[in-house]
């Protein structure tokens, strides 16, 4: 039996609230069943799908996938995917088609990862055609290079997360609670379809999985927080589960007019500054024992920064300095168009800033690796401009370069920094942010 979810469950029990004055133990006592019943069943279709994402040694399939929020698309893209998998488990992709992003518009991709060469499998070799400039770029996605920022851009982005998880679906499985919902076709295959309460009331994720062959079909997640809905998706079609793929298939050739060059590797990046051990979450949620990644120490002075705001075409704008922001609480919400995650900080600043407008509370957007594929400064910032109007946002937002990022240490998107009055670093924020996380960070410097 398909599950009735919590709604069902008060539905079946016989609890329509206070008024009704009824409660019938038996069909609660089925209903909680069924639930079970659904709930193994769920687990599963979800364990054999991700032994059959594991067995997988190739696919190629046509891929759709996007972010929609804020009452339109954040992100989307399209195009052909080459998927293999080597005996000791490392994986190549070669990917081509095209992306869409309010900031930059409509982008032509064509980027082939290679198999990782560190046993962590972190550093790739990647391939990537850039039109604007007619080169074919070699690379290696070691931090803060170019070919780091076009896996960020592509795969990252585009590509499914199950197949690129060394244990696909574990978060799924250890999810609250499950719902198997009615069969629904993917390009003509009949689908599983298993809707997985991550976070109730927060966050579900709803897996397609063919029902014949367990391939995933398409893979969605929602998010929902304070009011706003972000839902962001995958969908595979035209599905080979067993291409006759060699390592011509993975291969980029130099088009006529294009030359062919290797992409210069970024300087060192700086070391990372300690994090607060007293309160580790407000440095970095997703890092063990309260080490952050990157980031700038709680309680140290803020250094000293600048950058150029963005301004409405043919106004000059005045260069905005981190003195400037002293004598008040001061919010830094780093965020990229290409970074999926920063779609849910983004939202988090725009209702913060309604929140605390008459309060003091400086709050600045910072527009980070905006441009790519060739782009001017002056069009990367049209792009972020156009960005504010599309969604309505009030925030202000600054133009965050390399210099500013690394005197900051921000290595990752997105990314918050909190200042107090006194202008001293009072949180730093990364890996999975909330609104909430956020707000507390702002009401501590308040208090201070």
């Amino acid at each position: 039996m398909r599950s009735i979810g919590l709604v069902g469950l008060v539905a079946l029990a016989g609890l329509a609230g206070p008024s009704a004055g009824l409660f019938f133990p038996a069909n609660a006592v089925m209903a909680a069943a069924n639930l079970n019943t659904s709930n193994d069943e769920a687990k599963q279709l979800l364990t054999e799908a991700a032994a059959t994402i594991k067995g997988a040694k190739a696919l190629s399939f046509t891929l759709k996938a996007g972010t929609e929020g804020f009452g339109g698309l954040v992100y989307g893209g399209e195009g052909t995917v080459l998927w293999q998998r080597a005996d000791d488990g490392k994986t190549r992709t070669l990917m081509q088609g095209q992306t869409e992003m309010p900031t930059q518009g409509k982008r032509d991709f064509h980027v082939a990862i290679g198999y990782a060469s560190d046993a962590a499998g972190k550093t790739l070799p990647v391939v990537w055609v850039d039109k604007d400039a007619k080169t074919v770029w070699e690379g290696t996605s070691v931090p803060r290079s170019e070919a780091s920022r076009v896996i960020t851009n592509t795969r990252n982005m585009l590509f499914p997360e199950p197949l690129t998880e060394a244990e696909p679906f574990r978060r799924e499985l250890a999810g609250q609670r499950f719902e198997l919902l009615e069969s629904k076709p993917i390009d003509g295959e009949p689908c599983d379809v298993i809707r997985v309460i991550m976070d109730e009331g927060k966050l579900e994720r709803t897996v397609f999985i063919g029902s014949k062959d367990k391939i995933l079909r398409r893979y969605e997640q929602v998010r929902l927080e304070g009011g706003k809905r972000m839902v962001r998706y995958w969908e595979l079609s035209k599905v080979d589960a067993a291409p006759a793929l060699t390592d011509a298939s993975f291969e980029i050739a130099t088009p006529e007019g294009f030359k062919r060059a290797k992409a210069a590797e970024p300087a060192a990046a700086p070391g990372a500054k300690p994090a607060n051990p007293a309160n580790p979450a407000m440095n970095n949620p997703a890092a063990p024992g309260g080490v952050a990644a990157g980031g700038l120490s709680v309680g140290s002075p803020m250094p000293a920064w600048s950058a150029k705001p963005v301004s409405e075409p043919g106004v000059p704008a005045q260069t905005v300095e981190s003195t400037s922001l002293k004598g008040k609480v001061a919010v830094l919400g780093f965020w990229g168009p290409t970074f999926p995650a920063s779609a849910r900080v983004v939202a988090a600043m725009e209702s913060l800033q309604r929140q605390y407008a008459d309060k003091g509370v400086a709050i600045w957007g910072v527009a980070s690796r905006t441009q790519t594929n060739g782009e001017s400064s002056e069009e990367a910032e049209n792009g972020v401009r156009e960005f504010h109007k599309s969604f309505g946002l009030t925030f202000k937002s600054l133009m965050g370069d390399d210099r500013m990022l690394n005197t900051l240490n921000v290595r990752g998107f997105p990314s918050v920094a909190v200042i107090d009055a006194a202008g001293n670093v009072s949180a730093f924020l990364e890996g999975t942010i909330t609104e909430a996380d956020i707000k507390a960070a702002i009401d501590a410097a308040l208090a201070k």
